[in-house]
């Protein structure tokens, strides 16, 4: 369930999913996993049929391992080549394709037109021949010199899309957190561990070493962004915790001072979503969802057997840097896995379908991209991630993927687990919502023939119209004339 007020007159902004006019279930009614009551819910997604649309076939990519993508659309661009971008993570170390060595990475780039048929395009930026790197580089690599999408060697970096907030020139557009080659003559033994810039997203300078007492640490999916209401950036990264029977990894976040991209604050880190020994938490990539935030979270269940898995879950906070839950109490897949006994059949009679078994293991995501499809104004929101066909510590190949939710929106919210469809659900709202436009819409999936919705602050019942994506708009004057 989505609240919208100021429907007609707002537009989408495909490079922030913070709007002040649009309300998450989950930010603004009591929700509960009571009889007759809404409860947090995860969306439905469905995975892309083209799936997997980029794979580690580069002679330095024998394994991306948890790859840690981020992928930006950018519309605008004058390069149509460069309308959608990843950054990934690369094992350039892992001496055979899976092999499981990551003793050295890399951060990698590709572009696309379409999101589906990717290029990885000679940067010029990183010599595989350098003398200097020539303990860390297979000798068979050397041959290649510059003619490869490496940006630099990198342990993890996110990397954000800072446009909106301080415009396409300038040379602090592309904002990386994490660790990797941002200062200079760093090389493997001495990555920097902060912050850098980019006005290109390729070529990285504005170095700033970050350093956060332990037991933090960068080997993580290493993610920043923009927190429109405060004004500061929020940094995600790990930590550890210690609980009562349970001790591991833990979400961690904390943020900038007086907006200063490069001024971390490194004593505000806490943690803010703790695991348990059966669910490890390997990462969190955070982003802004209506007027709460949310986080697409990697838990690691069993990471260290023969079947280690690294599932994904949904989190999300009020205000993006305190209070984080999970959408569904009990561990639920978001983007579920490929089925694994099924990949194991197709393996051994021969008939392994790399489209549905490519993610059967482990699922690393990315921020989520609105997507202009066929350029009509009709959005579609593309969730990409980089899957795993073998376990998380073993032999495994890595390839991005994507699946799609019907819109930004409908990523969670709130809703009943009730097949009734005389049942009265209860919805009590946390706070007040100003409407001051002709028109409110609610928008929910599953709504029932002769469904109705009732508002308490009218004592009045609103005529639902079930429309083609089962938007329930009630129209004529503000809410407190409709009597």
């Amino acid at each position: 369930l989505l609240l919208t007020h100021h429907a007609a007159a707002v537009e989408w902004n495909m490079k922030s999913g913070y709007l002040e006019d649009r309300y998450s279930a989950l930010g603004l009614f009591a929700l509960d996993d009571l009889p007759g009551t809404m409860r947090p819910m995860q969306g439905f997604i469905k995975k892309s049929k083209d799936n997997p649309v980029l794979v580690q076939d580069s002679p330095w990519e024998n394994r991306l391992d948890n790859g840690y993508p981020f992928v930006i659309y950018d519309p605008e661009s004058e390069d149509s080549d460069d309308r959608f971008r990843i950054w990934y993570n690369n094992c350039i170390s892992s001496p055979s394709p899976a092999a499981p060595n990551c003793t050295v990475q890399t951060l990698n780039y590709a572009r696309s037109k379409d999101g589906l048929t990717w290029e990885k395009p000679d940067l010029g930026v990183f010599d595989l021949s350098d003398p200097t790197q020539e303990y860390i580089i297979r000798d068979e690599l050397r041959q290649y010199g510059s003619h490869n999408n490496i940006i630099m060697l990198a342990f993890s970096v996110g990397v954000y899309d800072d446009q909106q907030n301080v415009g396409r020139d300038s040379s602090c557009r592309f904002k990386a957190f994490g660790q990797g080659q941002f200062l200079p003559n760093a090389q493997w033994h001495n990555l920097s561990s902060g912050v850098a810039c980019s006005k290109d997203g390729v070529r990285w300078t504005d170095g700033e070493e970050i350093r956060f007492k332990p037991p933090q640490r960068y080997d993580t999916q290493d993610n920043v962004i923009y927190h429109a209401q405060s004004g500061e950036y929020l940094y995600t990264t790990r930590d550890w915790f210690m609980d009562t029977g349970d001790v591991g990894r833990s979400i961690a976040i904390t943020k900038s001072v007086d907006g200063d991209f490069h001024n971390i604050d490194t004593s505000a880190l806490r943690n803010v979503l703790n695991g348990t020994n059966d669910h490890q938490l390997y990462a969190q990539v955070t982003f802004p969802f209506m007027d709460i935030y949310m986080g697409f979270v990697c838990d690691g269940l069993d990471t260290e057997s023969s079947d280690g898995e690294v599932h994904m879950r949904l989190s999300y906070s009020m205000d993006g840097f305190t209070d984080w839950s999970f959408v569904e109490a009990t561990p639920t897949d978001f983007i579920p896995l490929g089925d694994l006994e099924r990949c194991k059949e197709l393996n051994e009679t021969g008939d392994f379908n790399e489209h549905d078994c490519f993610d059967s293991h482990v699922i690393f995501g990315s921020q989520p991209v609105v997507v202009d499809d066929d350029g009509d104004g009709d959005m579609s929101t593309r969730l990409y991630y980089i899957g795993g066909d073998g376990p998380h510590s073993g032999w495994r190949n890595s390839s991005l993927g994507f699946a799609t939710v019907p819109s930004f929106d409908r990523i969670a919210g709130g809703g009943s687990t009730s097949t009734d469809p005389s049942e009265v659900v209860v919805v009590a709202s946390k706070r007040g919502v100003k409407v001051t436009g002709p028109t409110m819409t609610i928008t929910a999936d599953g709504i029932g023939e002769g469904a109705s919705i009732q508002s308490d602050a009218t004592t009045a019942v609103l005529a639902c119209q079930q429309q083609a994506q089962s938007r329930l708009t009630f129209r004529g004057g503000t809410l407190h004339q409709n009597k």
